[in-house]
């Protein structure tokens, strides 16, 4: 048996400075919004699902990649 994780992706378009870190990090999860100009966090990743280490390990790479801290990976313990 697999163990997961019970994450969520938290972007802050806010602080987003549309830079593509993510994206290029994590595509199945951050995506670009035509409408806004940012990144934003794609279903479902943006509420609590369970995910596996694989998927886990990009999440966090992106967090810590983004230039202006707009990324949080919240994790249910």
């Amino acid at each position: 048996m697999v163990n997961k994780r019970q994450v969520k992706a938290v972007l802050d378009q806010n602080k987003c400075i549309s830079c593509g870190v993510c994206g290029a990090i994590a595509s199945d999860v951050f995506v670009f919004d035509d409408t806004t100009g940012k990144y934003k966090v794609q279903n479902p990743y943006g509420q609590w699902i369970k995910v596996d280490e694989q998927v886990y390990q990009k999440l966090k790479m992106a967090e810590q990649a983004c230039p202006v801290r707009c990324i949080a990976i919240d994790e249910k313990i």
